[in-house]
């Protein structure tokens, strides 16, 4: 069986696609400022459209992420698997998604409403595989 991936038809509706690609694209609600030294953690919000991740809303469960600069509106590269730069990581440790499409070797401090999710593990002190599991709702 083909794996099957997301994408955006000719409609700019969300798909599947038997093509592999390296990201996908998708417009962003709101202007994302990111880069290759400075990923940002990304969510899907219920208009397709690509919000910043956040742990203080489970809406914004990170699904991607994303290493460019887009104005509101404009198309944006998601990256569902790959390689992350970051610092401070534990090899072989957790990565957790924290506020404003962070992320961070230290598990958040449990707090009402908010979620805990682990979106990878480190590889070094400074790069970690994205693999972002399923979200925990806190009480």
């Amino acid at each position: 069986m083909a794996q099957k991936f997301l994408g955006l038809n000719a409609s700019n509706r969300i798909e599947e696609t038997a093509v592999s690609p390296d990201y996908s694209e998708f417009p962003a609600a709101a202007a994302v400022t990111a880069s290759p030294t400075d990923p940002k953690l990304v969510a899907m919000n219920v208009d397709g459209k690509v919000v910043v991740a956040d742990k203080t809303s489970s809406v914004t469960a990170c699904i991607g992420y994303v290493t460019e600069t887009v104005a509101a509106d404009a198309n944006i590269k998601v990256y569902a698997a790959g390689e992350v730069v970051g610092t401070g990581l534990t090899p072989n440790g957790p990565v957790y998604l924290t506020t404003a499409g962070g992320f961070s070797a230290t598990a958040p401090t449990p707090v009402a409403g908010e979620i805990l999710q682990e979106v990878g593990r480190a590889l070094t002190a400074t790069k970690w595989s994205f693999n972002p599991q399923e979200d925990i709702k806190r009480g």
